[in-house]
């Protein structure tokens, strides 16, 4: 379920532990690296906050503190009724909901799976087919080097110990 602003922004409904809440997506505002949400909320709920800290974030002309990170599962609303899960990851924020009268603030990640990706206009507009220039990749083999050849020796091999001779000879002369 969401709701269309006069200005081109949309507030999606979720609900948490049966509380609903807003999410905003507004094109007037840069759209944050990280889903925020407003630490009242947070606190109402009585959810868990990991990575605590007290960091200063300058958001939309405003100054914000970053006060953790929550993520939780919540439920889609849609006319009225909860209509599926959703994997919710947010920086919590102070004083959100004062500031941008919303719970909390879509990031790029969420931005992208509620409105899906931006579209971007192509300049060429043409309906003539296109030309197909792409190549097939040739696997490139490779040339196998040949086999050093064993040259024959004049001397045959013989175990160390053994007397040098010519030819082979049964007979050991063991003076």
């Amino acid at each position: 379920m969401s709701y269309d602003g006069s200005q081109g922004d949309k507030e999606f409904v979720f609900a948490c532990k049966s509380r609903p809440f807003s999410v905003l997506t507004a094109p007037n505002f840069p759209t944050p690296a990280v889903t925020m949400v407003d630490y009242n909320l947070v606190r109402d709920l009585k959810l868990r906050m990991t990575n605590l800290q007290c960091a200063k974030l300058s958001y939309g002309g405003k100054k914000l503190r970053i006060l953790g990170r929550i993520s939780t599962s919540v439920q889609c609303i849609t006319d009225g009724v909860p209509s599926g899960n959703f994997q919710f990851k947010a920086d919590v924020v102070q004083d959100l909901y004062q500031l941008f009268d919303t719970h909390s603030i879509a990031g790029t990640k969420m931005s992208g799976k509620l409105i899906g990706p931006t579209f971007e206009l192509f300049s060429n507009t043409s309906t003539e087919p296109t030309e197909d220039n792409t190549k097939k990749k040739v696997k490139a083999t490779k040339k196998k080097k040949p086999k050093a050849t064993k040259k024959p020796t004049d001397s045959p091999i013989r175990p160390v110990g053994y007397p040098h001779t010519e030819d082979t000879d049964s007979s050991l002369d063991l003076s």
